[in-house]
């Protein structure tokens, strides 16, 4: 991994690596002003900290003290708040706020004030008659006014987070951030190479999730050595110790013994992270969505809200498909491969577990059958179109099974008709009234 990959993924994993910043640029900060002192006679000086020595050492050691029991006392409350909404609704939100600019600006803020007035009393003598410094007591004045504007707006942003419209839209726009990003980088399509029997392994050293999938330093390896290496993971999978993420071989021959594999190449996390996992973003729209439907929340329109929020992304995976990622060198040589998640990743990452739980929701399962339609009416592929009969198959039996009205169970079987779904509409058009025709025409031939 290159440096500026570590670096990157020390800043969106760790909470500390920002607030350490600050507090260190908090401490140069206070010992420059320590030592800077305003002649009373200058204008600016009326303007300034007008105490002596004792009053200034007073109002640090208050600022000091206030910001550590303000910043202790937010982490406790928001744990909690944190802890309750990712019990509801998906365990992914505690990544989220590690992750969230909100909790780093206002740790990064505290900490940075506390840290400055700390070292400044240091150099303010609270029996002496030397003047303070000024300029240094009056910005810790600023910083005071500063803290407070990021606590209230650190509250408004962590009510925003842990509503439930606010998680839905935010899992949403990643799946679409982090899909427009890869079909603007990957944006030709490839087909799989074939992988020759003397191909070599490498293997995973540990179990867990792929987080990244490096297919450019795959290439550059396998231009040095002459070779070919099909990576068989993409991110979000996940892997066992000893299981073969990618494949390598020679491009006109077998690879000598002593080549060392390539290393890197699959990096691995021991959960999903959302670095470049396009799938995790429906998948937690699927956790929402189950974890509503729960006996002890029971809660079918949050159920209906995240399947309706995920139609969207549906859409765009059945009308834009991703491109396997792919490399070649100068001549035009394939020299790196890696799949990209395909259609049909996306809606078994929420179709089968939201049919799951709700079987005997028909609201829920009405979503399901839209959300399978719009995918019908955006893709050509008879594989996608084979899960997608195969799903309204298991909904339509599923609501026969354990709906108890007959007529919730007739509602969802004329859902799962072809065509049913945009005749539900308020207004018909002349396009419904040919579907209309077409099966009164069935109708009567039989």
């Amino acid at each position: 991994m290159r440096p500026s990959e570590k670096l990157r993924q020390l800043i969106s994993d760790t909470i500390w690596f920002v607030p350490l910043l600050s507090a260190l640029a908090a401490a140069i900060a206070a010992t420059i002003l320590a030592r800077v002192y305003v002649p009373s006679e200058y204008v600016l000086a009326r303007y300034l900290w007008p105490g002596d020595t004792s009053a200034a050492a007073d109002m640090l050691s208050f600022i000091a003290s206030s910001m550590l029991t303000v910043l202790t006392t937010t982490i406790s409350m928001t744990l909690i708040v944190l802890q309750v909404a990712s019990g509801q609704y998906s365990g992914q939100l505690l990544r989220d706020f590690i992750q969230s600019r909100a909790v780093r600006g206002i740790f990064a803020v505290f900490i940075a004030v506390f840290v400055y007035a700390l070292l400044l009393l240091r150099s303010v003598e609270a029996e002496s008659r030397k003047r303070p410094p000024q300029i240094g007591v009056t910005v810790a004045m600023l910083l005071v006014f500063i803290a407070i504007g990021t606590f209230v707006w650190y509250v408004s942003r962590v009510v925003a987070m842990v509503r439930v419209d606010s998680i839905i839209e935010t899992a949403s726009q990643r799946v679409e951030r982090l899909y427009a990003r890869h079909r603007k980088q990957w944006s030709e399509p490839h087909d799989v190479p074939e992988i020759p029997d003397d191909a070599l392994a490498v293997r995973a050293q540990d179990s867990g999730h792929v987080r990244l999938v490096a297919t450019k330093r795959a290439a550059n390896w396998a231009q040095q050595h002459d070779a070919v290496v099909v990576i068989a993971v993409s991110p979000g999978d996940p892997l066992i110790t000893g299981q073969a993420v990618a494949w390598v071989f020679g491009r006109e021959g077998k690879l000598d013994e002593d080549t060392e594999l390539p290393r890197g190449v699959v990096q691995i996390d021991h959960e999903r992270v959302s670095d470049a996992d396009i799938r995790l973003g429906m998948h937690q729209l699927s956790d929402i969505a189950v974890r509503a439907l729960s006996p002890g929340t029971n809660d079918p329109t949050t159920a209906v809200h995240a399947v309706n929020q995920a139609i969207s992304v549906a859409r765009l995976a059945a009308e834009r498909p991703l491109n396997h990622e792919w490399v070649t060198d100068e001549d035009g040589i394939l020299r790196a491969f890696a799949p990209a998640p395909s259609t049909i990743d996306f809606l078994q990452e929420i179709v089968g577990p939201v049919r799951r739980y709700a079987t005997a929701e028909p609201l829920v399962l009405a979503q399901l059958l839209r959300l399978l339609a719009v995918v019908e009416e955006g893709t050509s592929d008879d594989e996608v179109q084979g899960i997608i009969d195969e799903e309204r198959r298991r909904i339509v039996e599923s609501a026969r099974d354990l709906m108890t009205h007959p007529d919730d169970v007739s509602w969802v079987e004329h859902l799962a008709q072809p065509g049913a779904i945009e005749r539900a509409s308020r207004i018909t058009g002349p396009q419904d009234d040919l579907v209309k025709s077409e099966d009164e025409t069935e109708d009567s031939e039989s």
